[in-house]
């Protein structure tokens, strides 16, 4: 059995606030950073709550020692942080009350001019995030104290429909003015918050063995919601295939029942065609590639959303932002690899002309169906966890969750899929 991942979770995320005795520590930071924009600005500028909840959480962030760092063994923090000038993580899920990207810049790059902070060169996890480190001498390298509050995420995020710059950190930033307004705010509250908050219900009324406290689904749509993508996010599905299987759902060993070749079943829902008779939809694509490969190189094609004329796009053949994408175009010829796409699929070239956001419709009917599934499954008394296109059931649940799903994609997407259990 493989060994589980034993990192403690709490799926609130906490805000840190600076406890009253260092607040004129900050507030004199604040000014020396707004005496500093008044030399290239003819604006009144003044005090936010939202640049001292920033000043205070980079002044936190900088002076936190992490495991892991050089001088592990003196306790003492390395004065580096990732910071995401976007409203993605800065803006949303921990700062409440940070609204606009444009109000970190406004802290962050006098920060770098004054000097108490260098731009540096890193990643933070799978997201794209800019690194900074604090120099000697940095008035930032303080030892504040700090009050803990409490800040739940919401459970239905809409995501602005245009990806920020892959220099900015290439993905999408929750889109806070449409889940305000009236139209979408009543159909969040009516119909899609509470669904996944009675799934969550449902889902914690059963035990797993994971490091987890609290087993809140939430779901993300982008630029909508019907239609708009909409898959369950939840922090147990970033772990490996072997893990997940080794998990024990009331003491008992688990299955996981997968939907075989998914995206190209539902690719067919949404184009009007019949689902081919076989095993699995990406052997009838001649090609010397791996189906791993197969699969990564044809859901990039539909992402993107039609078939260039001549070549791969170029960007995909940049390692550094394509590192799984880029060799497998490398070693594949464009044309011949068309050729034998459309030989066994000839309506995909016009379809994918012809509709708009193939990816997020294709998640949309996934993520219908597959929440469907699972109310099925827990409404009989059987614990439920799903990643995608797959549910993680007891083994005793097996027969009820093939049913469930052949049910739930007939319904949703009018196709009958075929299953393989893990």
């Amino acid at each position: 059995m493989a060994t589980m991942t034993t990192l403690p979770f709490k799926y609130v995320r906490p805000i840190y606030v600076v406890v009253s005795q260092d607040l004129p520590k900050l507030n004199n930071l604040y000014d020396m950073i707004l005496n500093h924009r008044k030399g290239s600005s003819s604006k009144v500028l003044k005090k936010t709550k939202t640049g001292s909840q920033i000043i205070a959480s980079i002044v936190r962030g900088l002076n936190t020692h992490r495991q892991g760092n050089d001088d592990n063994s003196n306790n003492k923090p390395a004065y580096r942080i990732s910071i995401d000038q976007g409203n993605s993580s800065l803006g949303w899920r921990q700062y409440p009350n940070v609204k606009k990207a444009k109000s970190v810049k406004l802290i962050i790059k006098p920060m770098v001019k004054l000097g108490w902070l260098e731009k540096t060169q890193g990643k933070h996890g799978k997201k794209m995030a800019d690194m900074f480190y604090a120099p000697e001498g940095s008035p930032l390298r303080v030892d504040w104290s700090y009050e803990k509050l409490e800040y739940s995420p919401p459970k239905v995020v809409i995501k602005l429909y245009d990806k920020r710059d892959e220099d900015d950190g290439g993905y999408r930033s929750p889109d806070i003015a449409k889940m305000d307004s009236p139209e979408y705010k009543k159909l969040l509250k009516n119909h899609y918050i509470p669904q996944v908050e009675e799934l969550s219900d449902l889902v914690n009324s059963h035990s797993y063995s994971l490091p987890y406290e609290d087993y809140q689904l939430r779901r993300g749509f982008v630029g909508g919601l019907e239609y708009r993508g909409g898959r369950l996010q939840a922090s147990y599905q970033l772990l490996p295939e072997e893990e997940r299987l080794s998990i024990l759902i009331d003491n008992k060993p688990v299955s996981e029942v997968d939907v075989v070749s998914c995206g190209m079943v539902l690719l067919h829902s949404l184009a009007k065609q019949p689902v081919p008779d076989v095993d699995d939809l990406y052997s009838l694509v001649e090609s010397s590639l791996t189906r791993k490969e197969l699969k990564l190189l044809i859901t990039a094609i539909c992402n993107k959303g039609k078939l260039n004329k001549h070549r791969w796009p170029s960007n995909w053949k940049d390692h550094s932002k394509h590192p799984k994408l880029g060799p497998i175009v490398a070693k594949t010829n464009y044309r011949q690899f068309c050729q034998s796409l459309l030989s066994a699929y000839p309506w995909l070239k016009k379809f994918l002309l012809e509709t708009k956001d193939v990816a997020l419709k294709v998640q949309w009917l996934e993520s219908e169906a597959v929440i469907k599934s699972m109310f099925t499954v827990l409404e009989a008394g059987h614990g439920c966890l799903s990643v995608h296109e797959s549910l993680i059931i007891p083994k005793e649940a097996e027969a009820i969750a093939m049913a469930a799903m052949t049910d739930a994609f007939q319904e949703v997407a009018g196709v009958t899929p075929k299953l393989k259990i893990k």
